[in-house]
């Protein structure tokens, strides 16, 4: 045991120094999330916003545009399938 402890020790005491450091993952705010999903329900048939509509979600939910990109990869993958873009949203 104290063997290991001498050889790995330091190593150890930076990685726990490491995590602590490390920012935690904020969830996005409820006001934001309700601009992406009524953009997204208006938009299912085609759930793509151009570069311009990302710039405008982001202004309007307060979050950068690449935010609005990943929120969207996630949701589609999630909850949109483009065989079914004539069915009603689930997000």
């Amino acid at each position: 045991k104290n063997t290991v402890k001498r050889k790995f020790g330091p190593m150890v005491d930076t990685l726990q120094k490491e995590c602590v450091n490390k920012r935690r993952r904020a969830n996005l705010s409820d006001h934001a999330v309700n601009v992406f999903k009524a953009w997204f329900r208006q938009h299912f048939s085609n759930p793509y916003p151009t570069e311009d509509e990302k710039a405008e979600l982001a202004r309007q939910a307060q979050v950068s545009e690449a935010q609005v990109s990943n929120w969207f990869v996630n949701v589609r993958k999630r909850y949109w399938k483009p065989h079914a873009a004539g069915d009603s949203p689930k997000a």
